[in-house]
């Protein structure tokens, strides 16, 4: 019989086929994620043998799990719930599951001593959870969706497992508010007819997470936004002040999401469990800060040397001089059309190079 690898925050367990193990805020689970933060479920998850192999659960009854393959594709493992996916899924091979906290997102890696033949997808359909498959067949119901949970299909460190806001949808498809806000009404209403709960409330999230994890849309379905020449790091350009700084924030933004997934591990590793407590003390920032800060983590990224373990001098260089444009931007100097052209090359620069990471 085969044991299972987990590691978290630098350490490592071998858990054994006999054996469960559980995770979330509660002091008494095997792996507490973080006491203090209220965003993880007090008992967030479970890992256990069972049916020859082993499997990771979703325990809580409002979060999902994040599930991340060795193609960095990710998907979420919502809780149990009528109409919704399993809340199980098979550790097939080595895999990474993400708890996303209030105050920053947690990783266990997770690696079988044998490989599973019988691969799963990231959520098995329940064929008796639904009583039809509500998939968006009208054109701009599937744009509004897949404009909405964009940030779900990049790969890591891409993936963002927040819906977008739909306003950000309404200026991708070019459209108006009300035909956003009557599409995502009717797409609801389909999930409901269908026999999904749960959809009260946070519907925007929900419709992304169900659609994702029932594998009705996924990483090529991107290809959508590609008729209306956007993609969530490409807006187009405008030449008024107040555009342009808005774009140069929004590339840095989306540029220290794909940092901070590969610094926080290395940051935990090299300052342990208080590690956000000893970056703002080192660095000093005007108000306690946390990598979802753009700009204090892009200069965490640039100054320590926890982040030499996973990239180049020059992308550190280039994260510097984006920085910079931050700044700038931050506080409405004036920036031209060539810096939010100079934004977007160090934005490719540092992203493609962390993707190969």
């Amino acid at each position: 019989m085969g044991t299972l690898l987990v590691i978290f925050g630098g350490r490592s367990l071998r858990v054994r086929t006999s054996e469960s193990l559980t995770f979330g805020r509660d002091s008494e689970c095997s792996i507490c994620l973080d006491a203090n933060d209220a965003g993880i479920s007090r008992f967030a998850g479970r890992i256990e043998y069972h049916d020859e192999l082993w499997q990771v659960r979703n325990l809580s009854r409002k979060r999902p799990l994040h599930i991340v393959a060795e193609n960095r594709l990710a998907a979420p493992l919502p809780p149990e719930a009528p109409g919704w996916p399993s809340s199980s899924r098979a550790v097939d091979g080595p895999l990474t599951v993400l708890v996303a906290g209030e105050l920053h997102t947690h990783r266990l890696a997770l690696t079988p001593s044998r490989r599973v033949r019988r691969p799963q997808t990231f959520a098995p359909k329940n064929p008796v959870s639904t009583n039809i498959e509500p998939t968006p067949a009208d054109p701009h119901q599937r744009a509004v969706l897949v404009s909405l949970a964009a940030g779900y299909l990049h790969p890591v460190p891409g993936y963002d497992p927040r819906p977008r806001t739909r306003t950000e949808v309404a200026e991708t498809l070019r459209c108006g508010m009300p035909d956003i806000d009557q599409a995502i009404r009717e797409l609801g209403v389909a999930l409901h007819q269908a026999g999904v709960t749960d959809l009260d409330n946070d519907l925007d999230r929900k419709l992304c997470e169900w659609h994702i994890a029932m594998g009705h849309i996924t990483e090529q379905d991107r290809q959508v936004l590609l008729s209306y020449a956007v993609d969530d790091a490409a807006r187009p350009m405008t030449t008024t002040q107040s555009q342009i700084n808005d774009q140069i924030k929004h590339l840095v933004r989306i540029t220290a999401r794909h940092v901070a997934v590969l610094l926080e591990p290395q940051l935990q590793q090299k300052y342990g469990p208080n590690w956000l407590d000893v970056i703002n003390k080192k660095y000093k920032p005007p108000h306690p800060s946390d990598l979802e800060d753009s700009r204090f983590c892009l200069k965490v990224f640039t100054v320590d040397t926890a982040a030499h373990a996973f990239s180049t001098k020059s992308c550190r260089q280039h994260a510097h001089e984006l920085l910079d444009l931050a700044h700038q931007a931050s506080h409405d100097r004036r920036n031209t059309t060539t810096d939010l052209d100079r934004t977007r090359e160090l934005h490719e620069a540092i992203v493609t190079e962390l993707a190969h990471r």
